[in-house]
């Protein structure tokens, strides 16, 4: 049996989010820590509470996209170890946490590739074991 189809689908949802992550983390943080000087501010407290609030929020980006890049990476390392010729029942099942996570964090292109490698991996398991069975 071949799992072609779901590893390139799960190679997508990984590569989006590496691809996302490090967008987050290098363009848009950056975009976050300069919004602070745009900002026309009136007093020295006003002034600090900008500065604390960017600082806090270009932390955040950061790692956030930190956490995505670990999780594409670890989703690439993954795919890699997703064999031919035996039923997987642990990585679909991440594949689904992932595909959910990715939902809530509304990154629907993660989402629908990792959902639909998961299900598609979950159904070729029964194939895998009639034909090496036999």
């Amino acid at each position: 049996m071949n799992r072609k189809f779901e590893k390139r689908l799960a190679y997508l949802g990984a590569l989006w989010q590496v691809a996302s992550g490090l967008y987050t983390m290098f363009i848009y943080s950056i975009k976050v820590r300069g919004l602070e000087e745009s900002l026309a501010l009136s007093s020295y407290k006003v002034e600090t509470s900008a500065k604390v609030m960017s600082d806090n929020l270009y932390m955040f980006s950061v790692t956030f996209g930190m956490l995505f890049i670990i999780i594409g990476a670890v989703n690439i390392y993954l795919i890699r170890k997703l064999s031919d010729k035996r039923p997987e029942t642990k990585i679909p099942v991440w594949f689904f946490v992932c595909g959910i996570l990715s939902y809530l964090v509304t990154d629907f292109i993660s989402a629908a590739a990792f959902i639909v490698s998961g299900v598609i991996t979950l159904a070729r398991n029964k194939a895998i074991i009639v034909y090496y069975k036999t």
